[in-house]
């Protein structure tokens, strides 16, 4: 899934075996940038799917498994990681810094062929992510000069869907194009995609009244999560004769078929403000 909530913030939803080895599995949000440039993003949250889930920004050659590419991301619990494939369809490299978790802002930044990673608390202060020297890391790739810009996102298990929270995406140089999103590689693609949640309610006369939720992306929160529905949303109905109510996902009106999955709903009351 991936929901684009405006001034730089996302939610992105991916399974995949991970981002390496020979070839990647993982969910893409791009741009296009061409010559120099950089990108950061603070990775709010991720959800626990391996130790080595991925959330964060990359440079990529091309939109094949196996392209050359350059990333720097948080992991669920194995700290930041700087990463990169200097060759297609090769193996891969990397520097990582432990202990270091969500939320947590990173950066890569592509000067020539030359990429330097970066992370921040506060994303003001940048960390380089050093080797085992104490010495900042960089990597020499030869990618074109006309690459792939974003976040990348990867659940490290390719029978799990990771979600990731994304806010204050940013790029410098010649960056365009809108905000796009695929998924790369082989594995399947388990993620759910978004579809408006409702609540309806039918009177005893028949009238029905209709509110949806607020967030295009509720169907595919993985936490419990209130939601407060005021009865002034629900005109036109008698209030005092209600004899259903009916919760579902999609357009009431036009219904059609659709994928599967399962929405947990607990604990329905009606109480005062």
């Amino acid at each position: 899934r991936f929901v684009d909530k405006g001034d730089g913030a996302f939610t992105v939803g991916a399974a995949g075996h991970d981002i390496w080895d020979n070839a990647d599995d993982f969910r893409l949000v791009y741009k296009r940038l061409n010559g120099n440039g950089s990108i950061l993003v603070k990775v709010e949250s991720l959800v626990n799917t391996n130790a080595w889930a991925k959330a964060g920004v990359m440079i990529r050659e091309n939109l094949t498994a196996g392209s050359m590419m350059a990333y720097t991301i948080v992991s669920w619990s194995s700290g930041v990681s700087f990463g990169w494939r200097q060759v297609a369809d090769g193996t891969c490299g990397s520097a990582t810094q432990a202990n270091v978790a969500a939320p947590q802002w990173v950066k890569l930044t592509r000067t020539g062929n030359v990429f330097t990673a970066q992370y921040s608390a506060d994303g003001k202060t940048w960390i380089d992510i050093k080797d085992t020297a104490g010495k900042a890391v960089s990597t020499t790739i030869l990618m074109g000069s006309n690459v792939y810009i974003g976040l990348c996102t990867t659940s490290h298990n390719a029978a799990a869907t990771t979600t990731a929270q994304y806010s204050g995406a940013a790029t410098t140089g010649g960056v365009t194009g809108a905000w796009q999103e695929t998924w790369i590689g082989d594995d399947p693609d388990r993620t759910n995609g978004t579809a408006g949640l409702y609540v309806a309610v039918e009177d005893s006369a028949g009238k029905v009244a209709v509110t949806t939720h607020s967030d295009p992306a509720a169907v595919n929160v993985t936490t419990w999560t209130e939601w407060k529905v005021p009865l002034s949303s629900l005109t036109g109905v008698n209030l005092a004769r209600i004899k259903t109510l009916y919760v579902g996902v999609g357009d009431r009106k036009n219904p059609v078929p659709d994928g599967a999955g399962r929405i947990y709903i607990d604990d329905i009351r009606l109480t005062k403000p």
